[in-house]
């Protein structure tokens, strides 16, 4: 039997565009809807050949695979007849094809997913995001693609450098009036802390970038974006280990100044929440936790499962 396309079949397929890679659970998050109605849509829509599944195992903590679901070829092309996806994006770029690195895809939307649900938490707060991976975000602060997105800031040996961070959100207070912006980086421990011949291509190297970025005030664009008065940013780091953590915590130390970096690592998040008091500022190990959600932290506090 042929499927019959309905428009909540196209919101399955817009979200998986969207994040490119995503788990049942995640998916059953964004669309509101029950998972085992879901599952069994999602049969249908593998049986029409839109969508493909695969196992990866880095979300669920006792060590048991979930399904991870993308788009395939027709599934591109189906949202291309519908006008979500452009017609000169290329099938790839909207599923997990050519992603580099598929956990870490899963660890940013585990983080991009959670960031949805602030609102439901502190009605009072809205969430701006951008994230370069995703091809429904198309255009950047300073008005290009965001598959090509660049933070340009001064440095004297060229006089610019370029860098691409994993995700870009900022948290508005109406009440308030205030904007917080955020550069996010997922590390998951293949890259150097530091190179010993000074040679670039490390985390020190990633840091003093955002330092010359937060020193020329080039994030100000993404107040122009968004509507809103930026005076700095917060650098959070979230680390695959907690041994890897404390190692991005030393580096931050000695790399002043880094009271604008909060760190945590994937289990705190998972576990707790990014709204949780889970994140160390400054590399400040033995110091207080803080939430990123400031005075707004919800007490106590939910985890990730309660609030879905």
């Amino acid at each position: 039997m042929s499927l019959r396309y309905t428009h909540q079949d196209r919101e399955i397929l817009t979200s998986l565009a969207g994040y490119r890679a995503l788990s049942v659970r995640h998916l059953a998050l964004l669309c509101k809807r029950n998972t085992r109605a879901l599952r069994r849509r999602l049969h249908g829509l593998m049986d029409a050949g839109f969508v493909t599944v695969g196992t990866e195992s880095f979300v669920d903590r006792r060590g048991r695979p979930e399904q991870v679901l993308s788009l395939t070829q027709a599934g591109v092309q189906r949202l291309k007849a519908d006008g979500v996806l452009s017609r000169d994006l290329s099938w790839q770029q909207a599923s997990n094809h050519n992603l580099p690195c598929l956990r870490h895809h899963l660890l940013l939307n585990e983080f991009r997913i959670q960031l949805l649900q602030v609102p439901q938490l502190v009605p009072l707060l809205t969430v701006h995001s951008r994230c370069p991976s995703s091809p429904l975000s198309s255009r950047s602060a300073d008005g290009r693609s965001l598959r090509q997105e660049k933070v340009v800031a001064a440095k004297s040996t060229k006089g610019y450098v370029e860098f691409v961070p994993d995700c870009v959100f900022a948290l508005g207070d109406g009440e308030a009036n205030k904007t917080v912006l955020f550069y996010l980086e997922v590390d998951l421990g293949t890259e150097s802390l530091t190179s010993p011949q000074r040679t670039g291509g490390d985390v020190r190297e990633k840091i003093t970038d955002y330092q010359a970025c937060f020193r020329t005030q080039q994030y100000k664009g993404y107040g122009q974006l968004w509507g809103a008065d930026l005076r700095g940013f917060r650098l959070l780091f979230l680390a695959s280990s907690t041994s890897r953590m404390a190692g991005l915590c030393q580096l931050a130390r000695r790399t002043p100044p880094a009271d604008f970096i909060w760190l945590t690592d994937q289990e705190s998040m998972l576990s707790k929440g990014i709204w949780a008091p889970i994140w160390v500022r400054g590399g400040r190990c033995d110091g207080p936790l803080y939430s990123i959600l400031g005075s707004r932290a919800p007490c106590p506090s939910p985890s990730p499962a309660e609030v879905a």
